[in-house]
């Protein structure tokens, strides 16, 4: 190596380790000089040093351009037949005591013994016009490239790329791999795909397990019907505890590749925690469960509330940080994914969240003998014989797609028919079902039958979503049924009005009354923000001094003291 490059020291491999070579000119003349043949005296002047016993080499150059972070993605081999694959900084390779430390770290038992010279003279010809890879911090559907990344497979216009040697997908010279820890990783073999799950799903939960299952394959397209129609619907299933919903909701993950798994809490999460997992998975579900402790219409402890999520229906941005510099810029990610609440007690949200949901409720009215033993082996079916479902689903993306832009309007149309139905979010919503559950039919056996069954539950449960959308807030819902409560009698104790076309309230004396009767009564500030939008009682005004028709008697938290005959009061009117 000497003689042909005539380099008087460089480094060089040797049976999987790392060397340095150093030929010393003043040792040769001197050996010459001493009447040495030429080849002793060239053995004589060189020396040769041990680096490090293992060969580290990097792979490819990978970046994540969201994050604005790079790494090398290296191979470290060992003599004894180990192999290790793991990331280095740029300047963890540029410096000897960081590669050092980094080394001892991710290799077992290898030492770096040379220095920073040795080093960058090593790494010189290996970072050289080094191959490109592209790092995506989510797994799912990337937007930009038209292709879908997940563990051990990526999916780009119908045709499965499967991982290499090197950790990545080489697709048509696109080098791109997912850096994200969450594991969704399909069985790609569809020889050990079981279709006739659908039979088994049919007699577990019947037409709603349909409408789960057609929102499921909604999902793996998200992003192209926003871009379609502007939007993708949440799914809501809720329902009585042992009806199968978390059942339902790791059967679902078992057929996306990912097992063991539900969702998680948003109300043990922090506003971090929350965030990380809205941008884990791009055109896959966000499922959040267990969220409904306590009153989550207004913001609690944590600051979470489910009108934070209004954006995320078109895929926009839930939350905004700044970036740590001394600039004006701010990260907000887009929301790719799809949101998914499941939870005993039905959702409490204002109408402009209500209107975005897919509401699935389940009880135990239809549960027999049957519908057990298959529940039971819907939660025992091995994930190895379910995920080939997405991996059909995906490479049917074009037919799907087409079917559902073609007969989405066709449906909306359908629905629209029924004088009900005037929401137009709401007949978008349950009209893009429909056409998934239609798009059901180019991956499993379903019947014209059970199609038809489903969409007569979704026109259904449409109507039922335009009733709970027309109706008051939570909150104000909530507080008239106090009202109701404490005015339970012919006696007058909270509404101060003469008239009884309108309805009187003074709020300070309607919380010492509740509190009198032992009633929780929202907090006044968002009452009264909310009750002027009120569906029941119609606002009128918010300042008004009426002649009182409580004060006139004996006021009861102070039977012996009687109060003024006159009162400032919000009024309403009854409808």
């Amino acid at each position: 190596m000497y003689q042909q490059s005539n380099q008087h020291e460089f480094p060089f491999e040797f049976q999987l380790s790392m060397y340095w070579f150093k030929f010393h000119a003043d040792k040769y003349d001197k050996n010459t000089d001493k009447g040495q043949d030429d080849l002793t005296a060239l053995n004589e002047a060189a020396s040769i040093q041990l680096l490090c016993i293992c060969y580290p080499h990097a792979l490819y150059y990978q970046e994540s351009p969201a994050s604005d972070e790079s790494w090398y993605y290296f191979q470290i081999d060992f003599p004894h037949g180990l192999t290790v694959k793991k990331t280095f900084t740029g300047g963890q390779i540029t410096s000897h005591t960081e590669f050092k430390k980094r080394l001892s770290v991710v290799a077992p038992g290898a030492i770096y013994e040379g220095n920073t010279y040795q080093l960058n003279k090593w790494f010189r010809h290996h970072l050289y016009n080094i191959k490109r890879v592209k790092v995506i911090d989510f797994v799912g559907y990337s937007y930009e490239h038209k292709c879908y990344v997940f563990n051990n497979i990526a999916v780009k216009d119908g045709v499965l790329y499967p991982i290499n040697d090197e950790d990545h997908f080489n697709i048509k010279q696109l080098y791109i791999k997912s850096q994200d820890p969450v594991l969704v990783a399909p069985n790609y073999d569809l020889t050990t795909y079981k279709a006739d799950f659908f039979h088994t799903l049919w007699q577990a939960f019947s037409v709603k397990g349909v409408i789960a299952l057609a929102f499921w394959l909604g999902s793996y397209f998200a992003e192209q019907c926003r871009d379609n129609f502007g939007a993708y619907p949440f799914l809501e299933l809720v329902g009585e505890p042992g009806t199968g919903k978390s059942t339902l909701i790791e059967f679902m993950w078992k057929l996306s590749g990912r097992k063991n798994y539900e969702g998680f809490d948003p109300i043990k999460s922090s506003k971090v925690g929350v965030s990380r997992n809205l941008a884990q998975v791009a055109n896959l579900p966000i499922v959040m469960i267990e969220a409904d402790r306590g009153d989550t219409s207004a913001p609690n402890t944590n600051g979470f509330h489910w009108d934070q999520f209004k954006t995320a229906y078109n895929g926009r941005a839930v939350r905004s940080t700044g970036n740590k510099n001394n600039q004006n810029d701010t990260n907000e990610p887009l929301f790719k994914g799809v949101l998914v609440i499941s939870q005993n007690a039905t959702l409490k949200a204002s109408p402009a969240i209500l209107e975005r949901i897919i509401h699935l409720y389940s009880d135990r009215s239809n549960h027999t003998a049957e519908t057990r033993s298959a529940v039971d082996t819907i939660s025992r079916w091995p994930m190895a014989e379910l995920s080939g479902f997405m991996i059909k689903a995906l490479s049917h993306e074009t037919q799907i797609l087409e079917l559902v832009k073609k007969r989405q309007p066709d449906f909306e149309r359908w629905l629209r028919q029924e004088p009900m139905i005037n929401n137009n979010r709401i007949s978008l919503n349950h009209s893009m079902m429909c056409a998934f559950t239609e798009a059901l039919a180019l991956l499993l056996d379903i019947s014209p039958t059970q199609t038809a069954l489903v969409h007569e539950q979704l026109k259904a449960m449409a109507i039922d979503r335009e009733h709970v959308c027309g109706a008051d807030h939570p909150l104000v819902q909530e507080f008239w049924e106090i009202y109701e409560f404490l005015e339970g009698s012919d006696e007058r104790v909270v509404n101060h009005s003469l008239d009884k076309q309108f309805i009187g309230i003074n709020f300070n004396q309607f919380a010492e009354e509740a509190l009198c009767r032992k009633q929780s009564l929202p907090p006044i500030q968002d009452l009264k923000q909310l009750l002027r939008q009120g569906k029941k009682y119609k606002y009128i005004t918010h300042s008004k001094t009426i002649k009182s028709a409580v004060n006139q008697k004996p006021n009861r938290s102070t039977p012996n003291k009687n109060l003024a005959t006159t009162t400032r009061c919000w009024i309403f009117e009854r409808k």
